[in-house]
């Protein structure tokens, strides 16, 4: 199928659709970083991760906003120019970084409860900065080679998803970087959350029977569920994202795919976050 033969108001509709997921997430996760930044008791080492994590899916979600669905609904070719080069290599290490504050703070859930007296002295405020420098500084390591012509990486405006240059470089990035570097992150992050739901199953079978049925005990279990349930939305989104990225070709005939995967899936695990 080639240009010509879609639907002439395809990329309004496709374009509107993104805007509008993109709106409503970003909104969600500005609020919700802002009001980590303002809330004392969450000026912590949690807290400045998961702010770490906010801004990160804020800025991708931002991008969507003012660059991706516009572009979409503009019909662009200029996927391949310098800027979007730029914008694309700027919205990957946004990505990384989220998600490798993701993993910080799954970490720091789990030596909590597993180990609260050696979290205090690990996840200090010092090694928290340290801590999330390193997440920013290997998400731009991570996509540092992207920068160089023969491996580029960019967003197709026609097929709404990210692709890898058609070259060695490209192809072999695609195979580390999307689905090597997805598994490790699925594992990673949501590994760990289900180690950690684990354990705080195992707490509360500890307890008296009494103590189980208070308010309490009731609320935390549902936000305990809340969060498992969250990590594996997350966690599955993430796999499909990159599974997808990498098993699905380039064609017009799956440009429905790439865009259910490459804009729909990327917003929502930047936004389901918060």
């Amino acid at each position: 199928m080639s240009d010509e033969d879609r639907n002439p108001h395809e990329k309004y509709i496709i374009g509107v659709i993104t805007m509008t997921f993109a709106m409503i997430n970003f909104l969600i996760t500005i609020t919700v970083t802002i009001n980590l930044l303002r809330i004392k008791s969450m000026q912590n080492s949690f807290g400045y991760l998961n702010i770490s994590h906010g801004i990160g899916d804020s800025l991708v979600l931002l991008i969507f906003i003012l660059w991706y669905a516009p572009m979409i609904i503009i019909g662009s070719e200029i996927d391949q120019t310098l800027v979007a080069l730029k914008i694309a290599h700027f919205t990957a290490i946004c990505m990384c970084g989220a998600n490798h504050s993701a993993i910080f703070i799954a970490a720091g859930r789990y030596n909590a409860l597993v180990h609260p007296f050696k979290y205090s002295l690990v996840f200090t405020r010092r090694r928290t900065m340290i801590f999330i420098a390193i997440a920013w500084a290997t998400a731009f390591g991570h996509h540092c080679l992207s920068f160089f012509p023969p491996c580029f990486y960019y967003f197709d405006f026609r097929h709404y998803t990210w692709f890898h240059a058609d070259t060695l470089c490209g192809e072999f990035l695609s195979w580390f970087v999307d689905l090597c570097y997805g598994l490790v992150m699925i594992i990673l992050i949501g590994g760990t959350d289900i180690a950690t739901f684990y354990q705080m199953r195992k707490a509360k079978q500890r307890q008296d029977p009494l103590m189980r049925k208070t308010v309490n005990m009731r609320k935390r279990l549902r936000q305990e569920w809340r969060l498992f349930v969250q990590a594996f939305l997350s966690s599955g989104i993430i796999m499909i994202i990159f599974f997808a990225f990498h098993l699905v070709k380039k064609s017009m005939a799956l440009r429905l795919v790439h865009f259910l995967t490459g804009c729909i899936c990327v917003i929502l695990v930047h936004g389901t976050n918060g």
